[in-house]
């Protein structure tokens, strides 16, 4: 797995060797704009929300319903370039549960936005 939790595998009877940097220090990949997977998903509760900018700016995240409504919403900040982690609890802006099913979170910055699917299990 890598740190966007890509998987990938292979079978082999052979000796194998890892290169590149696995320490994200000097040299590692530079910032981009990019909305990491929702962790867990499905999810019963709290769900990690990660992102990261490819500059400084305002950044929002959303979660929508699947009709496109934000049922909650981060209030529009200046977040520094690189990566960034919050949680969602799992409750709307006016503090209520939401109920099961599919919602979407949102990393809006600028004109730039990403969408990506989470599924709730209440």
């Amino acid at each position: 797995f890598d740190e966007a939790l890509n998987q990938r595998s292979a079978l082999s009877s052979g000796l194998f060797q890892i290169e590149g940097s696995v320490t994200g220090v000097a040299g590692g990949p530079a910032a981009r704009f990019r909305l990491y997977p929702p962790i867990p998903s499905p999810s019963r509760g709290a769900v990690s929300l990660r992102f990261s900018l490819a500059s400084p700016g305002p950044a929002r995240l959303e979660v929508l319903d699947v009709r496109g409504r934000a049922v909650w919403r981060t209030d529009p900040s200046t977040w520094s370039a690189g990566d960034h982690r919050l949680s969602w609890s799992g409750l709307d802006d006016r503090g209520r549960s939401v109920g099961t099913g599919i919602y979407f979170v949102r990393l809006v910055s600028g004109v730039r936005s990403q969408s990506l699917k989470l599924v709730l299990l209440r």
